[in-house]
């Protein structure tokens, strides 16, 4: 029996699929694995009560976010899980200066790479756009990012602050985000923002049983700090991110060392990338749905 009933005004094969999402057993057979995130939004009971009533606001949008988790979910499975490699963070010879400016000896040891992949597959592109790089010092993981982009496009406002509309917010327009799920044990995990010209936000969010996550705190108070500028070209941006502050398996006391593990997404928000200025989402390695699905991050590992 359908769940969804008594709407006319939406096509019926978008009816079909929101309601194949949301069948019982759908996130059994998913749970554990990269597509877990879909799983999980089909269960949220508050879409199954929602979606009985036929006159709801909003509805027919629900309909069409939940059709469209359901094509990606398809999507997923035929693709099968996606082995991808860890990520090997060198220690680096001293702390890069955090200024926005990218390039020379501080990041010559770190461990680079060219091209990203679009969000939902595995083909990597734009081999000459961007180049990334990751690397440890003491107690601090180092990030940076080099973008080649003709029309960079930021926007200033932050999730909760005042005075900025929600169209107005950082993750609308160009710029980098970076996500750390400190342990595998638990679904905390934490999201930077950085964009060309240095506008931050740090966040930190935790995935629900049910539904999507849920966000601790939309501006974390943190040392950590980020940089960006525009170049001739484009833009590079910088993070300098304490481990101690933010990964839990140093806790009590434990210094970082050689060995340590950690998940994480990088995410280059390109608005430039639709005539309409929809930003569109790439990824430094392979990653299902978007940032927030932290069941399909990529493991990192610090080495010497």
């Amino acid at each position: 029996m359908s769940l969804i009933t008594g709407c006319c005004s939406v096509d019926s094969v978008i009816e079909k699929k929101a309601n194949a999402l949301l069948k019982e057993g759908v996130y059994v057979k998913h749970k554990g694995k990269t597509t877990e995130f879909y799983g999980r939004y089909g269960l949220l009971d508050d879409n199954r009560r929602f979606l009985l009533n036929p006159v709801a606001e909003n509805r027919q949008k629900l309909l069409c976010s939940l059709a469209d988790a359901y094509d990606k979910l398809l999507a997923a499975e035929k693709r099968g899980e996606v082995q991808k490699e860890t990520v090997k963070v060198p220690r680096l010879p001293a702390a890069p200066v955090i200024d926005g400016n990218v390039g020379g000896q501080e990041w010559e040891k770190a461990f680079r790479k060219d091209g990203e992949y679009p969000l939902d597959e595995t083909v990597l592109c734009n081999r000459e756009k961007i180049r990334w790089f990751m690397g440890w010092f003491k107690d601090k993981l180092y990030i940076a990012v080099q973008v080649k982009d003709k029309a960079v496009f930021s926007l200033p406002g932050t999730c909760a602050e005042a005075g900025y509309p929600p169209w107005n917010r950082i993750y609308l327009a160009d710029c980098i985000e970076f996500f750390i799920r400190p342990t595998v044990k638990t679904e905390h995990y934490y999201e930077f923002l950085v964009n060309a010209d240095g506008n931050t936000q740090i966040s930190d969010h935790v995935m629900q049983d049910v539904g999507f996550w849920r966000t601790i705190n939309r501006l974390r108070p943190s040392v950590a700090v980020g940089k960006g500028r525009k170049t001739g070209d484009g833009f590079c941006v910088e993070w300098e991110i304490p481990l101690l502050e933010f990964v839990e398996q140093y806790l009590p006391g434990k210094v970082p060392q050689a060995g340590d593990t950690f998940t994480f997404a990088l995410v280059h928000i390109d608005a430039s990338a639709a005539p309409d200025r929809r930003a569109k989402r790439f990824t430094m390695c392979p990653l299902l749905w978007e940032g927030h699905n932290i069941f399909d991050y990529t493991s990192a590992v610090l080495a010497e």
